[in-house]
């Protein structure tokens, strides 16, 4: 097998990543593995908590100028309403509903093309945002509206949120694991002090 960076090289070095619902394997050559110095991998991590906070300062920021301020007087006057927001990357899922029965909050933000829709796909820049139609009753169905064979169970007395096609919603293993877990962060409760927080888990472990 090849390295997977230099792609010339054999891979005798074998790397497990494991994150909360999944582990991603690297196989690496010596030259590869070994390109970075413990010094710079601790200036990495050191760097990696600001770069984030940065990362998320940003996306708010577009959203706010791009989404949210062409609409100000219905957001501050409750007429639109945001719910919570999961940010994973450059993706982000948030919640929109309306406190006025005949406004339609798609509607009323991507125009009559999007009137009663449920989960709305946007490109802002770089970000990837999907708005959902805020429902507790519903919420789920639509968040996973564009993928009829997602599959998906909530175990409410573990807030694990179980989804039976978690590698398959998108031909990037590594984007439908992180859709899924946006999709249980998106379920918690907007309600403080009350916030009910789920977590993601494969259809396999179910039953655990």
């Amino acid at each position: 097998m090849l390295c997977e960076v230099c792609q010339q090289r054999h891979a005798t070095v074998h790397i497990t990543e494991c994150y909360p619902a999944h582990r991603v394997q690297r196989e690496l050559c010596e030259v590869c593995a070994g390109q970075k110095s413990k010094k710079q991998l601790t200036e990495e991590q050191a760097a990696a908590p600001q770069e984030k906070r940065k990362n998320v300062q940003r996306i708010h920021d577009l959203l706010q100028t791009r989404l949210f301020e062409p609409h100000r007087t219905q957001f501050e006057s409750g007429q639109i309403r945001s719910h919570n927001v999961s940010i994973w990357g450059n993706w982000v899922l948030l919640g929109l509903s309306s406190s006025v029965p005949n406004l339609d909050p798609m509607e009323a933000l991507f125009g009559k093309a999007q009137k009663g829709t449920n989960h709305v796909v946007q490109q802002i820049e770089d970000l990837e945002v999907h708005v959902i139609r805020w429902d507790p009753e519903r919420l789920l169905s639509h968040i996973f509206e564009p993928f009829p064979g997602a599959g998906f169970r909530l175990d409410y007395d573990r807030r694990l949120l179980f989804v039976r096609a978690e590698r398959s919603l998108f031909p990037d293993v590594q984007k439908s694991y992180a859709f899924c877990n946006l999709a249980a962060w998106l379920l918690a409760s907007d309600e403080p002090p009350d916030r009910i927080e789920f977590q993601f888990r494969p259809w396999e472990m179910r039953h655990e």
